[in-house]
């Protein structure tokens, strides 16, 4: 994989990078043509088989094999792109440019993510938000912040990212050692077989009700407002084109491991705005009187 190597030491061009975003779209345009007819398939098999579990690989391999002689050139696509997507993730991982170019990619890298590993990684990648606009309310202190988030790739990794935000004295959220803030941020090794504990259960604003009170954010009948570790930051529903997150007492110990899921993605959140309590009160009522929308769903 040289031209990742080159990528990751910053050599290879934006016209380069152009031409392999071309390259990727031209793939996967032919090797979503495997997958068009699976569900039908797997439907029908789960119909026929209603005494037991369908094998949904075992049934994707034969219909694999059967498309490699009904449709042989979006076979081949297929696996080249499975050994080729490697240096697409280099390139996305170290230019926010490229990035955004690429997100034309995710609707096609999506179609075949449950049994490509390139489409996997290519739809986790592209799902990562740029200078995206958030607010985070530490509920009990009622202190909080408006700010932009980058590079962070899932709800653990920005939870770790917070724990800096909100360090020390400000908001008492407890020290972390530097070296998972470094990893959260993405420099140093990528696994540092270490863990953390969270500090918080992490909420959307749907959770906010006219009378709603701080402990709601850890109260598990109301789980379906919680902002799961595994999601990812474009999970977090929106109010006013912010993505909220608010910050209450956990309900149980949360461990975090000490890892990020892309080598070389570099992720940070800038504060633009600390908020007094009278903002934060403010704001919670306005989210409290807003319609709300679906709520965010997963689990830790």
């Amino acid at each position: 994989m040289l031209i990742g190597f080159f990528f990751e030491q910053g050599i290879l061009s934006e016209g380069v990078g152009r031409r392999m975003i071309d390259y990727y779209r031209r793939l996967l345009t032919e090797a979503v043509r495997v997958v068009d007819g699976f569900p039908e398939k797997l439907r029908a098999a789960g119909e026929n088989n209603k005494d037991e579990e369908v094998d949904v690989d075992e049934l994707f391999e034969l219909h694999y094999r059967e498309m490699e002689r009904a449709d042989g050139e979006a076979v081949k696509a297929w696996a080249k792109f499975d050994k080729t997507w490697c240096p697409g993730i280099a390139m996305f991982s170290l230019a926010e440019a490229a990035r955004e170019a690429g997100r034309q990619l995710r609707p096609l890298a999506a179609r075949i993510a449950d049994f490509s590993a390139g489409g996997h990684w290519f739809n986790q990648m592209l799902a990562v938000l740029d200078d995206e606009p958030f607010i985070a309310i530490e509920l009990d202190r009622g202190i909080g912040v408006r700010g932009r988030m980058s590079g962070v790739s899932d709800n653990f990794q920005l939870h770790i990212l917070l724990m800096d935000v909100f360090r020390g004295g400000w908001l008492n959220a407890g020290k972390v050692d530097p070296e998972i803030i470094e990893n959260a941020k993405g420099y140093g090794e990528q696994v540092l077989n270490r863990t953390v504990s969270g500090k918080w259960n992490m909420c959307g604003w749907t959770i906010v009700t006219p009378g709603f009170q701080p402990g709601d954010c850890s109260d598990f009948q109301k789980s379906e407002h919680w902002i799961w570790g595994e999601g990812l930051p474009e999970d977090i529903p929106l109010f006013e084109g912010c993505r909220v997150i608010l910050l209450g007492k956990p309900l149980y110990e949360r461990i975090i491991a000490a890892q990020r899921t892309f080598k070389h993605l570099r992720a940070e959140l800038t504060v633009e705005h600390r908020y007094s309590r009278s903002e934060i009160q403010e704001l919670l009522a306005k989210m409290g009187a807003a319609p709300k929308p679906l709520a965010i769903g997963g689990q830790d």
